[in-house]
């Protein structure tokens, strides 16, 4: 929990409670995200709520532990609007001070919702995924009180001609404490059968339309034809996920790459590897992925594809690689180079875990994130 220099004014006001809203608790950057930024704000100032549109998801048990509570605006069907009611009323009954929602669905919600209840909103629009609907939702986010998109980069992507006026960037938090566990390497490499190989290759992130997984096994395509002890591990679910599945079977890569689907063990499981891979769609306004900062947080150098902001966190040729889009051969190159190269790729790794220590660490964001609280507050007085 962070203990900043805000604890200081806990003994002249009240306790403010702020509604965050999600869309579902699955396994993602964003939830996680969400579920850091609740757990690092400073419990003595803020009390969190969590609110979601649909039940369920592996993070439920863990924002459970926290003793954070939960509520539930369900949709009933795609496009009902009822939500935008049911969260109103819960502000208005329980003297909600902000709403504060990521990404485009819960923030269309909380901004309408808001309007109604008279209640402050702030609009986590990361990033979000092409379709057009989900464009045009991320657009409306200009009419919250204020938006916080984790790079400029990504906000360009959503309005590309002229930018709004209400955002602050603020980017992405890691707690860094929780991303180095002490585990047995070898005992969880033999639980996922891939105690055979010597040299980890892996990526957690979602199998979703803004990123590319098959570029990432085209790349281990090529190592597994010459390279026996080299492994790819890749964590993640969504759409894509049969593609991956399939492209593996096809290309006899099965003993190669190990699926994994929606997995509560990831900081375990970036303990294992030796590279973090991710590739992301040419197409998409990618944002500064959550999944590459637990990554380099993890001591791990990453490669990754030139979309969005990715090259705003990842320092090309001094804490991993930025290669061009779709360039599978080039990933490919940059992994048989660390593995030629141990001791740079130890380097890499260090300087990694210090840009995230430096810049994007979870105190670090939340004491950002509390100050535009602030500024609210002092604007209502």
């Amino acid at each position: 929990m962070n203990s900043n220099s805000s604890k200081s004014k806990t003994g002249t006001r009240q306790k403010k409670k702020i509604l965050f809203l999600i869309q579902k608790l699955i396994a993602g950057g964003c939830e996680r995200q969400i579920i850091e930024v609740m757990d690092g704000i400073n419990h003595d100032l803020y009390t969190p709520i969590l609110g979601c549109l649909e039940k369920g998801g592996i993070y439920t048990k863990l924002v459970e532990s926290k003793n954070i509570p939960i509520v539930y605006f369900e949709r009933k069907f795609r496009w009902d609007i009822s939500p935008v009611w049911g969260i109103a009323n819960y502000a208005k009954k329980n003297n909600i001070s902000f709403i504060h929602s990521y990404l485009a669905l819960p923030g269309f919600y909380a901004t309408f919702a808001g309007k109604l209840a008279r209640v402050p909103t702030i609009t986590s629009s990361i990033a979000g995924p092409t379709q057009r609907a989900s464009r045009f939702l991320i657009r409306l986010s200009k009419f919250s009180d204020i938006m916080l998109p984790n790079t400029e980069a990504g906000l360009r992507y959503f309005f590309p001609k002229k930018l709004p006026k209400n955002y602050i960037i603020i980017p992405t938090g890691v707690n860094t404490e929780r991303l180095n566990p002490d585990i047995d390497v070898a005992e969880k490499l033999s639980s996922i059968g891939m105690d055979n190989y010597t040299f980890i290759v892996g990526w957690v992130a979602g199998l979703k339309v803004s990123k590319d997984p098959i570029t990432f096994l085209k790349a281990a395509k090529i190592i597994a034809e010459t390279r026996e002890d080299i492994g790819f591990i890749i964590v993640g679910n969504g759409p894509k996920h049969k593609e991956v599945v399939t492209y593996i079977k096809e290309n006899d890569l099965s003993n190669r790459v190990i699926p994994l689907t929606d997995r509560g063990d990831v900081e375990e499981l970036l303990k294992v590897f030796n590279i973090f891979v991710l590739a992301s769609s040419p197409i998409h306004g990618e944002g500064i992925s959550l999944a590459v900062a637990e990554a380099m947080a993890s001591y791990l150098p990453v490669i990754a594809t030139n979309s969005g902001a990715t090259k705003e966190i990842v320092k090309n040729n001094h804490s991993g690689f930025i290669v061009p889009n779709l360039d599978y051969k080039g990933i490919a190159e940059k992994i048989l180079y660390f593995y030629d190269n141990p001791e740079i790729l130890k380097q890499f790794g260090q300087r990694s875990r210090e840009i995230i220590e430096q810049r994007f660490s979870l105190p670090v964001i939340a004491d950002q994130i509390e100050k535009v609280y602030e500024m609210f507050l002092e604007k209502q007085k």
